[in-house]
C-alpha cells in the first residue's frame, strides 16, 4: 500500500495543473469579454462617426439648397417688379432650386429641425407664388421661417463639430 508521503507528490502536481488550467480558462474568458467590449465599442463609435458625417453632408446641402432656392425666388420678385411679370428662365431656376431642397430636406435625422426646414421651404414657395405683390419677400413668415430653419442648421452643425473636437477617438 502507498502511504501519503509516496501520494501527495503525485497529487499535488495534478492539483497544479488543474488549478493553472482553470486560472488560464477564467484568464482567457476575460481576455474574450474584454475584446468583445471593445469591437462593440468600436463598432458603435464607426456607426456613430457615419451617422454623423450624413448627417453633416445633408445639413450642408441642405443650408445650400435653401440659400439657392431663396436666391432664385427673390430673383423672380425682383423680375417681376422691374418687368411685371416672371421669365420661364427665373420660373425654372425656381423649380430647379425648389427640387434641389426637396431632394435632401426628408433627409434631415432631427424630427424638429425638419420640421423647421419643411416651414421655411413652404413659406418660400408660398411666397414665391405670390412674386407679383411687391409685399411678398417681405413677409415676416417667410423671414422668421427661414431664420428658424438656418438657426437650427448652424447649431446642429456645431453640435456635431464641437461633439467630435470634445469626444476622444475609440479607435
Amino acid at each position: 500500500m502507498m502511504t501519503f508521503d509516496q501520494v501527495w507528490p503525485v497529487a499535488a502536481f495534478f492539483l497544479g495543473v488543474l488549478s493553472t488550467l482553470f486560472i488560464e480558462t477564467v484568464k482567457a474568458r476575460r481576455a474574450r469579454a474584454e475584446e468583445l467590449r471593445n469591437a462593440a465599442a468600436a463598432r458603435e463609435q464607426f456607426f456613430q462617426d457615419r451617422r454623423e458625417a450624413f448627417e453633416l453632408d445633408h445639413l450642408l446641402k441642405v443650408n445650400e439648397a435653401l440659400s439657392a432656392l431663396t436666391s432664385a425666388v427673390v430673383e423672380a420678385h425682383n423680375e417681376y417688379i422691374r418687368n411685371y411679370e416672371v421669365s420661364p428662365e427665373a420660373r425654372q431656376r425656381v423649380e430647379k432650386a425648389n427640387g434641389g431642397v426637396v431632394a435632401v430636406r426628408h433627409l434631415i435625422l432631427d424630427d424638429k429641425l425638419r420640421e423647421e426646414v419643411r416651414l421655411a421651404h413652404g413659406a418660400l414657395l408660398r411666397d414665391g407664388r405670390l412674386a407679383g405683390k411687391t409685399e411678398a419677400l417681405e413677409s415676416d413668415v417667410v423671414v422668421d421661417a427661414l431664420q428658424l430653419a438656418r438657426q437650427g442648421i448652424a447649431a446642429r452643425i456645431r453640435s456635431l463639430y464641437l461633439r467630435n473636437a470634445t469626444e476622444p477617438s475609440v479607435h
